[in-house]
Protein backbone atom coordinates (compact mmCIF):
# COMPACT_ATOMS: atom_id res chain seq x y z
CA UNK A 1 0.00 0.00 0.00
CA UNK A 2 2.87 2.37 0.79
CA UNK A 3 4.41 1.61 -2.60
CA UNK A 4 1.18 2.61 -4.37
CA UNK A 5 1.07 5.99 -2.60
CA UNK A 6 4.75 6.65 -3.43
CA UNK A 7 4.00 5.82 -7.07
CA UNK A 8 1.05 8.24 -7.07
CA UNK A 9 3.22 11.03 -5.61
CA UNK A 10 5.87 10.47 -8.30
CA UNK A 11 3.18 10.50 -11.00
CA UNK A 12 1.73 13.79 -9.74
CA UNK A 13 5.22 15.34 -9.55
CA UNK A 14 5.79 14.29 -13.16
CA UNK A 15 2.52 15.85 -14.30
CA UNK A 16 3.29 19.10 -12.47
CA UNK A 17 6.74 19.16 -14.11
CA UNK A 18 5.21 18.73 -17.57
CA UNK A 19 2.71 21.54 -16.93
CA UNK A 20 5.39 23.99 -15.79
CA UNK A 21 7.39 23.23 -18.96
CA UNK A 22 4.32 24.00 -21.08
CA UNK A 23 3.78 27.28 -19.22
CA UNK A 24 7.39 28.32 -19.92
CA UNK A 25 6.87 27.52 -23.61
CA UNK A 26 3.74 29.70 -23.65
CA UNK A 27 5.67 32.60 -22.07
CA UNK A 28 8.43 32.31 -24.69
CA UNK A 29 5.79 32.15 -27.43
CA UNK A 30 4.06 35.27 -26.10
CA UNK A 31 7.29 37.30 -26.15
CA UNK A 32 8.02 36.50 -29.80
CA UNK A 33 5.90 38.39 -32.37
CA UNK A 34 3.90 36.06 -34.62
CA UNK A 35 2.50 36.37 -38.11
CA UNK A 36 -1.28 36.41 -38.49
CA UNK A 37 -1.25 32.88 -39.93
CA UNK A 38 0.80 31.63 -36.97
CA UNK A 39 -1.57 33.36 -34.53
CA UNK A 40 -4.59 31.75 -36.20
CA UNK A 41 -2.92 28.34 -36.04
CA UNK A 42 -2.10 28.73 -32.33
CA UNK A 43 -5.65 29.94 -31.61
CA UNK A 44 -7.19 27.03 -33.54
CA UNK A 45 -4.99 24.60 -31.61
CA UNK A 46 -6.35 26.08 -28.37
CA UNK A 47 -3.04 27.49 -27.13
CA UNK A 48 -4.36 31.07 -27.09
CA UNK A 49 -7.49 32.37 -25.40
CA UNK A 50 -9.91 34.50 -27.41
CA UNK A 51 -8.77 37.63 -25.53
CA UNK A 52 -5.08 36.91 -26.22
CA UNK A 53 -5.82 36.26 -29.90
CA UNK A 54 -7.81 39.48 -30.33
CA UNK A 55 -5.17 41.53 -28.49
CA UNK A 56 -2.45 40.12 -30.76
CA UNK A 57 -4.52 40.81 -33.89
CA UNK A 58 -5.00 44.44 -32.84
CA UNK A 59 -1.22 44.94 -32.99
CA UNK A 60 -1.33 44.29 -36.75
CA UNK A 61 -3.96 46.98 -37.43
Amino acid sequence: MIQVSILMILLMAGLIGINSRQLQAVKVRAQRPMSRAMLAREYAAGRLTTAEYQRALRQYR
